[in-house]
């Protein structure tokens, strides 16, 4: 009788953790989610810290708007939208000299190298784009 009284309550014990278990998953998820998030926000402080003066991008020009680029990658799996400062430093290389450029010079299919920053709030601007020419960077693409 005792074994079965035995049995009994640690078939009850177990039960209670399964459920107890079902109760704090769902908490155990946000704060999983709650964590990650924590972690891109210190990514986002380091990133933006003054110790980073910039972050180098490359790729192919895909779309050009009025204050941003879109890049793509070599593989073309990925996409980048930049917003450019204001004052945006652009240099074009022509001839073996660097030249004081406008965003209205870059074209779609240009290789750009651009320095970005990373904002405070996360977002990302570009702050100096070289446009390369074909001839160098045939061996990036």
């Amino acid at each position: 009788m005792i074994v079965g009284a035995v049995a009994v309550s640690g078939a009850s014990y177990f039960a209670g953790v399964e459920v107890k278990t079902k109760e704090v998953q769902p908490q155990l998820e946000k704060l999983e989610k709650v964590k990650t998030e924590v972690k891109k926000i210190e990514t986002v402080d380091s990133l933006s810290s003054q110790l980073v003066s910039s972050i180098l991008v490359a790729g192919e020009v895909k779309n050009i708007s009025d204050k941003s680029v879109v890049l793509i990658s070599a593989s073309g799996a990925e996409n980048l939208e930049i917003s450019l400062e204001e004052n945006a430093n652009i240099i074009l290389f022509q001839e073996n000299k660097a030249i004081s450029g406008t965003l209205s010079d870059i074209k779609v299919g240009d290789y750009l190298n651009v320095n970005l920053k990373v904002l405070s709030n996360g977002d990302i601007q570009g702050t100096t784009v070289k446009v390369i020419p074909k001839s160098e960077n045939e061996g990036a693409r």
